[in-house]
């Protein structure tokens, strides 16, 4: 079932459509997605086009490839707790064709864990550059960052982390 549904780009002071796009998208029914046979979150974007004709408004909804979101697991230690976290490489954006020809630029802020062998892996969006698809290229470059992990004691420790990832025009 599809979850949270947010309006990204809105034609509500003309038409009045921001309430039934919503609508029209939690109605939406798919299979599951899955990770080594796990049901994920799955973010997507999706573009709902109404029209009118002869009185009678119609619509389509084009669904755009989806990015799996990973489940935060229990007892996160916190950047403040740990020693050593660092980052031992990173991985920039790529923007999309869109996003360039809209001159888009700013930063995608992104809660996520680094796990006990040094691989990030992305929990949910905290401040989104979408809807030209830049939300899912930062989640892409920020899953394939490598680091040296928290430790606790001497022993790695999965840790929660705030990654802020720019797009700049250049």
């Amino acid at each position: 079932s599809v979850g949270l549904v947010r309006v990204s780009r809105s034609m509500d002071r003309l038409w009045g459509l921001d309430e039934p796009a919503p609508a029209a998208v939690r109605a939406l029914r798919f299979e599951p997605a899955t990770r080594a046979s796990r049901p994920v979150d799955v973010l997507t974007r999706f573009l709902v086009e109404f029209s009118l004709l002869n009185g009678n408004v119609s619509g389509t909804i084009t669904v755009f490839l989806g990015y799996p979101l990973t489940r935060e697991p229990a007892g996160l230690a916190k950047v403040s707790d740990v020693t050593g976290l660092k980052v031992l490489s990173q991985v920039n954006p790529q923007y999309t064709s869109s996003a360039m020809r809209r001159k888009i630029q700013g930063q995608v802020e992104l809660e996520a864990f680094v796990d006990t062998d040094g691989s990030a892996h992305v929990l949910r969006i905290t401040k989104s550059l979408d809807p030209f698809g830049l939300d899912l290229s930062a989640i892409r470059a920020a899953e394939s960052w490598r680091f040296e992990p928290g430790r606790v004691n001497g022993t790695p420790v999965a840790t929660r982390v705030q990654m802020m990832l720019e797009f700049r025009l250049h």
